[in-house]
């Protein structure tokens, strides 16, 4: 398997080092910027629910359930 679909594959199951480095890329950066501005966005109540259909690093999931 080449580099570039080493590294592209791991978008869909994250595993190694490229793993890592995509779930840190997913969960940082200007992901985690543009998802803190939309989180702000909208008021979910405390007896609310969410849904996560398991697209991204977790960050968000992990912001929503505090």
């Amino acid at each position: 398997m080449g580099l570039l679909s080493k590294v592209f594959s791991n978008t869909r199951k994250p595993e190694g080092l490229f793993g890592r480095l995509m779930v840190a890329g997913m969960n940082g950066g200007s992901h985690a910027a543009m998802a803190t501005w939309g989180l702000k966005k909208i008021d979910i109540p405390q007896t609310g629910e969410i849904l996560d259909i398991g697209c991204g690093g977790g960050a968000n999931i992990a912001r929503l359930s505090l």
